[in-house]
C-alpha cells in the first residue's frame, strides 16, 4: 500500500525534479564514498579537514542536499578527489580513439584467445597485456 502511494508520488512529479533528486543522490553516494576511502568513514576527519563542526558535516551527508559548487569544490579540496566530473568534446574524441585502438587491437589478438568447449571465451594473460599496450602505446 506504501510502495503504490510512493509510486503515484512519483509519476507525478515533475521530470526535472526527479532528476534533481537523482543526481544528488549520486552526489551523495560519492562523497560517501570519498569518505570512506580519505577518512575511513568518520566525518569528525572531515569536519576538521574543512574547518566545520560534526554536526554541520552530518547535515551535509544526511540526505538530499542541494549542493552548491562552492560545497562541492570545498569538498573535493578536503578529500583531494573529484566528486563532478565534466565531459568535454575532446574526452569524447580521446575515447572514441582509445576504444577504436582498443577494437583493433582485439581483433588482432583473437588467435591467442582459448575457446571453451560451452563458448565461453578465456584470454590468456598475454592477450591482456598485449590490449593494453597497444591501447596505450
Amino acid at each position: 500500500m506504501k510502495l503504490d502511494k510512493f509510486k503515484k508520488i512519483i509519476a507525478n512529479t515533475a521530470p526535472e525534479k526527479r532528476e534533481l533528486i537523482s543526481r544528488n543522490m549520486d552526489i551523495l553516494e560519492r562523497i560517501h564514498e570519498l569518505l570512506d576511502m580519505r577518512f575511513q568513514g568518520k566525518q569528525n576527519l572531515l569536519a576538521e579537514r574543512m574547518g566545520k563542526t560534526e554536526p554541520e558535516i552530518s547535515k551535509l551527508l544526511s540526505g538530499i542536499h542541494n549542493y552548491t559548487m562552492q560545497t562541492i569544490i570545498k569538498l573535493e579540496l578536503a578529500f583531494e578527489a573529484p566528486i563532478l566530473y565534466v565531459s568535454t568534446s575532446k574526452d569524447l574524441a580521446n575515447a572514441n580513439f582509445v576504444q577504436a585502438k582498443f577494437n583493433k587491437c582485439l581483433q588482432k589478438q583473437m588467435d591467442l584467445v582459448n575457446v571453451h568447449p560451452k563458448g565461453v571465451v578465456t584470454p590468456d594473460k598475454s592477450t591482456y597485456k598485449s590490449v593494453v599496450k597497444m591501447v596505450y602505446n
